[in-house]
């Protein structure tokens, strides 16, 4: 399998060892993307995606325009050459992005590592720690995505980046 990189810091963007992928087909593929990977390895019930995404949809509706967000997904898996099937979990209730050894989200170092820099009682190795982390946050997170649980994220992250950089 190729490994599957992406970028959350700055404009939400797909990378494998073949390809790059900067330009979603919808903004509602996009959000739906990003969503999966702030809560990775979660089972979502697929009633509460689409009350988020299409919060005023009918059920049916919401249920059909979430299987075409999907197909969407799927899709722009497979142009870089990433089996959609091995991170992206559906079934009739609930969808799952469970990403593997492969996959690369460029925010969750960032944060792992300031986690592991709290916790470091030795200066020295806090601050290389603290280096490290500095280097992954590029920009604002998901910077062209709007919704209510994104913006929380993006308002989060550059306060962890701050306490990075104090």
């Amino acid at each position: 399998m190729n490994y599957l990189w992406i970028d959350t810091f700055g404009t939400l963007q797909l990378r494998s060892e073949t390809a790059r992928v900067s330009h979603f087909p919808t903004q509602h593929a996009k959000e739906l993307l990003v969503f999966l990977l702030l809560h990775p390895k979660a089972k979502h019930n697929r009633l509460k995606i689409i009350s988020l995404l299409w919060p005023d949809s009918p059920e049916d509706k919401g249920r059909g325009r979430l299987n075409t967000e999907l197909w969407r997904l799927r899709t722009l898996f497979k142009q870089i050459d990433i089996l959609p099937e091995e991170i992206l979990h559906t079934d009739r209730d609930s969808v799952t992005f469970s990403p593997n050894k492969y996959v690369l989200i460029d925010c969750e170092p960032f944060k792992i590592l300031a986690i592991q820099a709290i916790k470091k009682a030795d200066t020295d190795t806090k601050e290389a720690i603290l280096c490290k982390a500095a280097t992954f946050y590029t920009g604002d997170f998901c910077e062209d995505i709007f919704t209510d649980w994104c913006i929380l994220e993006r308002e989060r992250l550059p306060r962890i980046y701050l306490t990075v950089l104090g």
